[in-house]
This record gives C-alpha cells, structure tokens and sequence, in this order.
C-alpha cells in the first residue's frame, strides 16, 4: 500500500520533531514503514499530490485537510481531528463531508461526529491513540512514608493547559502535606509567567522546572510520581497521551473531564470540572487521601491500559481502515470529484483559491 500521512509534526523543523517523536502520525509512519508499506509524511504545507498514493490519511483540520477534501483526483482519504472542538468550525462541516474515512479517538466522539456532521456515509470508526509500552514501564506504588508525595505535570506550558490552577492549589495543599511538584515540557511559552507566580505564592521550594526531556527520561519521571495531574482548561484535549503514560507506569491520574479524558481513565483516575482550581484541589486532595486504595489496583489499571492502548492495537485497526477504503466495491463513497467539491452535500460552501499561502502549521499537542 502506498500511504500518504499529513500531519502538522512534520512541518516542523527536525529538532522539535526529534523532541515529540511520539505523536500518534509518527507511531504511524514508523510502523506501517516497518509492515513494508511505502508511506510518505507530508506536512499541511506542501502541495498535495494525492494521485501518487493508494490511500492519504489527514491529522488535524489545517490546509492538508482543506486540500484533500477539495482534491478533483479519486484518491480516497481519511481523517482524524485529534481535538474536541475545531479550531475553525466552518471548514470542520466542509472536510467531514468529503472524507471516505473518519477516525475517531474514542466512542463519544464518534457519536458526536454523528450527531453533529453530515458524514454521508464515511467509514467512521474508533482508534485510540497508541502508546509505547516499552517506554513507559509499570513500577509498583506505595505511599511515600516520611517523603513528599510527588507530582508530576507533562505536556506543553500554554494557558490552556491550566498549568497556573495547578499551581496555585499548592499553597493550600502544603498546609496538610508535603509536596513536590515537576513540570516537564517540550514548549516553554508560559514558562516565565509561571516562574513569577510561583515566586508570588513562595513555593519555589515545591516546584521543579524539568523542561524537555528524553523518552526514557520521561519513563523514569511517571515511574517516581505518585500522581499526575492534567489540569487542561481549553476544548483542544482529545485523548492526552500523557495519561495513558501515566497510566502504563502505574501512576494516578488527576485530570479534567474535557474531550475522552472521562472515558480513558476510567475506572481508575480521578476526573474534576475543568477551570475550577477548588475543583483541582479537592481532585488531588482525594488523590491522596484514597492512594492505598490505588496502590491495590495500580497494576491492574496499567494492564488494562496496556491492552486499549497499545501501538500494535493502534496500527492494526489503522491497517484495517485503510484496506477497507481502498478494497471497497465500487470506490470509496466521495471518489467523484463532484461530491468533493459540491456544497449541496457538503453542507456550507467553503471557498478555496487554487493556491494560497498556507496557515501557520498548527501546534502539536
């Protein structure tokens, strides 16, 4: 099979791809290469010659998304979101019409896709995002006795992220427990304001500045947490790798119910209103008050993450979705290039010129 992956990752420059390997359209391409497939990863950028591929599967709605809707070739193309809410809601309606495929993250998400777009008729299945368990290896846990319980936040230092609520739950937090808090991240854009803020509450002495760090490195920090904390804000969460890691390791997850967060955790972590820093609180408070009981189960939680998440489960259901796009009697359902570029079926008309200067690649989460 010859693929095309179109993803934002790899519009970015090598050094910052090297750092956020682990994205689930480079665990694809990686791993459909090593099933022999000739697979191509294109950013949103580029022209996209979809003709020279038996199949392109699109990651976020961004110019490769628009461009593969708008394509006249019979290319069939499949589509992912990665993101609760479309960053720009008109054109969501205008690709979700035209796509052969849609991959959804989790069941809710499917439904809402149903419910919320004229699909007409695309081959929509779930996927969730794989995880390397390699990487991230369980370690029994226990209560840490006379030492800290330990913290630990992974993911990008942006606003949405809510890093600032989890925070400024530590002032009060202090008051019943000991607490260290690391914050690893690859995307430092909100680090200066939250050093300030931390140097304003007077908890310098509670938190770590981990910055980016290697895979393996990373391993070692969910490992050493006792909890991890996700405390997102915005509707940009879909199905966060961060608490599937946390999860192999055996680490309790703390976060809030955005996007499938509620449906990946379940039954084992703890789920509080987004936004909400008393919320946040009492999520950690009870985190800690009920570890013994987490600690019974920590293996049993990072089994069955294990089973739902893991890479190999991933690309096969991908495998699947793609030969049956391909191998479909008759063509995919919108091969004519009248049903690709018609407003009737589509829903809203959306205006493309033929070439223009892309939009800025879209953030990676």
């Amino acid at each position: 099979m010859k693929l095309a992956v179109v993803g934002g990752i790899f519009g970015f420059p090598e050094g910052y791809r090297d750092a956020v390997r682990w994205t689930t359209e480079t665990i694809l391409v990686d791993e459909m290469r090593r099933r022999g497939h000739h697979v191509d990863a294109l950013g949103h950028s580029p022209r996209l010659d979809m003709s020279a591929y038996d199949i392109v599967h699109v990651h976020h709605l961004s110019w490769g998304s628009v461009a593969a809707s708008t394509d006249r070739g019979t290319t069939p193309f499949t589509f992912t979101l990665h993101a609760t809410r479309p960053a720009y809601p008109r054109a969501a309606p205008f690709v979700m019409a035209r796509a052969d495929g849609i991959v959804a993250l989790w069941p809710g998400q499917a439904d809402a896709f149903a419910r919320t777009y004229r699909t007409c008729g695309a081959a929509l299945t779930v996927i969730p995002n794989g995880v390397d368990p390699n990487t991230f290896r369980y370690r029994p846990r226990r209560p840490p006795g006379s030492g800290p319980w330990r913290l630990l936040y992974v993911g990008q230092l942006i606003p949405a992220k809510g890093v600032d609520l989890l925070v400024r739950t530590l002032p009060e937090l202090r008051r019943r427990h000991r607490i260290r808090l690391d914050l690893a991240y690859h995307v430092a854009i909100d680090e200066d304001r939250l050093r300030a803020l931390v140097a304003d509450l007077g908890v310098d002495d509670m938190v770590r500045f981990v910055g980016r760090t290697s895979q393996a490195e990373l391993g070692s920090l969910y490992q050493d947490a006792h909890i991890v904390v996700l405390p997102s804000t915005g509707q940009h969460e879909a199905l966060p790798s961060v608490l599937t890691e946390a999860m192999f390791a055996g680490a309790l997850p703390v976060a809030t119910d955005i996007g499938g967060i509620a449906d990946q955790i379940s039954p084992f972590g703890i789920v509080v209103p987004p936004g909400e820093r008393g919320a946040l609180e009492a999520g950690i408070e009870d985190a800690i008050q009920t570890y013994g009981d987490h600690c019974a189960r920590a293996q049993e939680m990072s089994a069955a993450a294990m089973r739902r998440f893991s890479i190999a489960s991933m690309v096969d259901a991908h495998e699947r979705h793609y030969e049956a796009l391909v191998a479909e009697e008759g063509g995919p359902r919108r091969r004519a290039p009248s049903r690709r570029l018609g407003t009737l079926v589509g829903g809203p008309a959306l205006t493309v010129r033929r070439w223009v200067k892309p939009p800025r690649e879209p953030a990676v989460e």
